[in-house]
């Protein structure tokens, strides 16, 4: 018997059940943010998930598959979804989309990083890696891998954050030199500064 794969509005929902259950638990101040981050995710949920039905897409197989070629604003909910339900089926996905997607490769960053684990870590060191090592680094792709190795990383991980910190990086082909160095620079420092902070999901 072939199982059924459960529905995207099933999944999203079980995700609201469980993030609301869990606001007793946190800060009161930490609570109220998260609570109307919720309120807002749930909000921009309905709609969305609306428009992925009328596209005939209502699991999560049928929008992974969909995922890259989304309009922009489908594109970012579906990215906030995986990363809410941290579904590591959607690691493939968001491994490519991070490398070759312009607009989300950020958002796909996030994602990797509270989906998590070695294989995640692995292959953003490689990404990194292979940027570094390029005559033209995409200074986007590595300020995504940071976001993707944030709170978590093991030594590998570590390494390649400090390496991408540390090294002159020619801005050859890269728009504002300032300003690309100075989000790298922020968001190495967010990485280091962040981790074991607590943080809302969705």
């Amino acid at each position: 018997m072939t199982r059924t794969s459960p529905s995207l509005l099933k999944l999203f929902q079980r995700h609201l059940e469980q993030e609301t259950a869990g606001l007793s638990k946190r800060s009161d101040e930490h609570r109220a943010l998260c609570a109307e981050h919720l309120q807002k995710f749930a909000k921009t949920g309905d709609r969305c998930l609306r428009q992925l039905r009328e596209r005939r897409i209502q699991t999560l197989n049928q929008l992974l598959d969909a995922l890259p070629k989304l309009p922009r604003k489908l594109k970012d909910f579906g990215i906030s979804l995986v990363q809410a339900l941290k579904a590591k089926q959607a690691v493939p996905v968001l491994l490519r989309m991070l490398a070759d997607d312009v607009d989300g490769r950020l958002s796909c960053g996030c994602a990797l990083n509270a989906i998590g684990g070695k294989r995640v870590e692995k292959s953003l060191v490689q990404i990194a890696r292979r940027e570094l090592n390029s005559a033209v680094p995409n200074r986007f792709v590595l300020e995504a891998v940071i976001h993707g190795l944030k709170y978590s990383c093991g030594d590998a991980g570590e390494d390649v954050l400090v390496t991408i910190l540390s090294e002159p990086i020619s801005p050859a082909g890269c728009v504002g030199t300032r300003v690309t160095q100075f989000s790298l620079l922020t968001a190495g420092l967010d990485c280091f500064s962040e981790r074991g902070s607590p943080h809302c999901t969705g």
